[in-house]
């Protein structure tokens, strides 16, 4: 029972660090391109209409994406279950 309780433990630590993976990952674009994107307001390339437009769409990408990593959660537990 002890290396149940283990194995489960440590798939639970797996898959938080993998969420805190993605999610850093993610909005740590995220910021890039808008940093990028207000040079670009700046310089008069871009209007801040598409640059907002661009950073609520990017942020719903990102939140989208970070449901992959109950798709990867999943997958290991499948992967886990066909071992047995």
């Amino acid at each position: 029972l002890n290396t149940t309780v283990i194995t489960a433990l440590e798939s639970a630590k797996a898959r938080a660090f993998l969420t805190f993976v993605v999610i850093l990952l993610i909005f740590s674009g995220v910021v890039f391109f808008l940093w990028i994107g207000s040079y670009y307001v700046l310089q008069g390339y871009l209007t801040s209409g598409y640059l907002s437009a661009f950073i609520f769409l990017s942020i719903v990408a990102a939140g989208s994406a970070g449901g992959l990593t109950e798709i990867i959660s999943d997958l290991q537990k499948v992967s886990a279950a066909c071992d047995h």
